[in-house]
């Protein structure tokens, strides 16, 4: 038989016990979500955001800087303000800036909006090329870059002028779609 005393206890032990449990549940109705839990079409923002693409033998061919990057989950697309792209090849650079991007979730597009400047430089001073458009489209893997805007583009030679263009940065050609016109100085 067990002593009155020791009974007492453990019908303590059971009450509290009880209270404990009924608190705990009580205070649940505030607490902070478990992961999961969490919704996660969740959008995420980063600030100095900088992206490295890297070629089959781990050399960077292209990365994507922004002061600020931020990602829809639910639709998988990325959105940079004043992203700034560096894409080398061969001893060339081109860098360009734009007004904002969105880069897709296969991250083999980018489509660059607003006001676009793109410009090559190399070992030799006629490898400097310099192009201004808007609303251009850049494809990762085969480092191509197009528009079907207008465009002005001036390298050593000269300065032509075209509605739309598109330039291999593999390359290094362009091609200028229609309406050309320009000032070409022959050497």
């Amino acid at each position: 038989m067990i002593p009155r005393k020791t009974r007492a206890g453990i019908v303590v032990l059971a009450v509290l016990t009880l209270f404990t449990f009924w608190a705990a549940r009580r205070g649940d109705r505030g607490r902070e979500p478990q992961p999961a839990e969490i919704d996660t079409g969740l959008q995420y923002a980063l600030t100095n955001f900088e992206l490295h693409y890297f070629d089959e033998h781990g050399v960077s061919t292209l990365t994507l800087r922004s002061p600020y990057f931020r990602s829809e989950i639910a639709s998988g697309e990325g959105q940079a303000e004043h992203p700034r792209l560096e894409i080398h090849h061969r001893g060339f650079v081109w860098h360009i800036i734009a007004d904002s991007a969105r880069v897709p979730e296969d991250q083999e597009l980018v489509f660059l909006t607003g006001a676009v400047h793109l410009e090559r430089s190399g070992s030799r001073a006629v490898d400097w090329m310099e192009i201004d458009t808007r609303d251009v489209t850049v494809e990762v893997t085969p480092r191509i870059a197009r528009s079907e805007r207008p465009v002005e583009l001036r390298d050593p030679s000269g300065r032509l002028a075209a509605e739309g263009f598109e330039v291999n940065m593999i390359d290094n050609t362009y091609r200028l779609r229609g309406n050309v016109r320009g000032v070409y100085a022959t050497p």
